[in-house]
């Protein structure tokens, strides 16, 4: 298990406290030249976790060279067994229901939990080693302290979730206490920002976590690189695009026009998973870079970065936006050498042809190395012209150019069922390598009412194809 910051030379106080906020300067002076970094869980879907791990730096080029899962044992779906982790149904765990096929996390029954109104954006992943499976869940969610509270007008902040098979979790309704050596340290990790004129003073939504080290320590600790979204009161109203549905949840509507809240990527870095320190970057703000100039296709917003590590001096970072020339939503890139400075080189994929489950645009992508062939894979949120989300599935040779997409429908749709807790929309896909060619997928579920939580489905053919609801777990 990760639990010091040797790759970096990041010195903590205290019991393992770490500074909550460091700028990139100081950052440099401490990691004396991040750059080049390895991660140590190159292909993260799936991977054995290698944060304490007994390999050498010649395992460890070997494994990047080569592209290759790490070792571990691998523990299918069916063969998970059940632990203390269980929570009552409402709380957020499976106890899956017949008429709940696929939830397994929901928002915290506890009136004074920090997720008590709603939770966002799941990131899962699971970590191998000799003696443990460990299973992490980062997501973000807001909470109402007093009853007549908008909820609206809450933070989103992000919390913690570990779990020892990816069925059952334990959450807590707080901050994590660090001096508590005997706790689980879950709950609440990181918070907005309290300086006014940072990017996320009210958002906080993780969007990737890798673990990633400098190659010029031998040792193998690595550290968490968490990736996400940060929101702050900066806002931008536009005339509403005459095809664009009343009822998404990015904008807000007011009248004849709509607003957005002008989101963008962030960086934090941690040791153990739970203790998170934010990266001061390039942009004024702190953010990783900055939205595009008016008239660019991601001038509005930056949302969901995700980072793919392809060599020690190329890394790849997949986001996106709403286009307004285009009225789509559209997914681009940027490139970076060390994880921190990052090029923009435009926009990828866009939306897809007239009456397609993507007619409005393309968002929230994960991309994969092909685990059944060349190339690479990108799940992605397809928005109909309805507004009706899905899930679809594009390709591409070196994961640069020419994404198609693999079938003409999608490979996830809501629920069939009007009742079912993911029967109003699903959004941000989180794909898990299980063992053999089964994976999970994990995802944010909408009611009829509004309500969020997260579910799981699986695909065990290993196509990324065509994905089912877990009815039965056979724990």
């Amino acid at each position: 298990m990760v639990s010091s910051p040797l790759s970096f030379g990041i010195k903590s106080s205290g019991k393992d406290l770490w500074r909550s906020h460091l700028n990139r300067s100081q950052f440099y002076k401490y990691a004396q030249a991040v750059a080049p970094i390895r991660a140590l869980d190159s292909n993260p879907y799936g991977t054995a976790d290698r944060s304490d791990a007994a390999s050498d730096e010649n395992s460890h080029s070997e494994n990047l060279e080569n592209n290759k899962d790490f070792d571990g044992s691998y523990v299918g779906i069916h063969k998970v067994k059940p632990d203390d982790t269980s929570n009552s149904l409402g709380g957020g765990t499976s106890l899956l229901a017949e008429e709940m096929h696929g939830f397994v996390f929901g928002s915290n029954q506890e009136s004074d939990a920090w997720d008590n109104v709603s939770v966002y954006a799941p990131v899962v992943r699971r970590y191998l080693s000799d003696n443990e499976e460990r299973w992490m869940l980062w997501y973000s969610g807001k909470h109402r302290e007093n009853e007549g509270e908008s909820v609206n007008g809450s933070k989103e902040v992000t919390g913690l979730a570990i779990s020892s098979n990816g069925v059952h979790w334990k959450r807590g309704k707080g901050g994590i206490d660090n001096s508590d050596q005997s706790a689980d340290l879950v709950g609440e990790v990181l918070g907005c920002s309290d300086n006014w004129w940072a990017f996320d003073t009210l958002i906080t939504r993780p969007s990737d976590v890798l673990i990633m080290s400098c190659l010029k320590s031998r040792a193998t600790a690595g550290v968490y690189w968490m990736y996400y979204t940060g929101g702050c009161s900066e806002e931008v109203e536009i005339l509403k695009p005459e095809k664009l549905p009343s009822d998404l949840p990015d904008f807000e509507y007011k009248d004849s026009n709509i607003i957005i809240r002008r989101t963008r990527p962030g960086l934090a870095m941690s040791h153990d998973g739970r203790s998170w320190a934010r990266i001061e970057c390039d942009h004024y703000s702190g953010a990783l870079f900055d939205v595009g100039q008016e008239g660019e296709w991601d001038s509005l917003f930056i949302a969901d970065p995700h980072v793919v590590f392809f060599t020690t001096d190329d890394l790849r970072l997949y986001y996106h936006s709403y286009d307004l020339k285009a009225g789509c939503f559209s997914i681009g890139y940027a490139r970076s050498r060390e994880g921190m400075k990052w090029v923009k080189f435009g926009k990828l994929i866009g939306g897809g042809p007239p009456g397609s489950f993507d007619e409005l645009g393309v968002k929230s992508p994960q991309v994969i190395p092909n685990p059944i062939g060349e190339g690479f894979l990108m799940i992605y949120e397809g928005v109909a012209a309805d507004g009706r989300t899905s899930f679809g599935l594009a390709q591409s040779k070196d994961g640069l150019s020419n994404w198609t997409r693999c079938s003409r429908g999608p490979v996830f749709t809501v629920a069939d069922d009007p009742n079912a807790w993911d029967s109003h929309g699903i959004h941000n896909p989180c794909l898990v390598q299980m063992d053999g060619n089964e994976w999970r997928l994990y995802y944010q579920g909408i009611d009829s009412n509004g309500k969020a939580g997260f579910g799981m489905a699986v695909c065990a053919d290993g196509t990324l194809l065509k994905f089912e609801r877990c009815h039965s777990l056979h724990l």
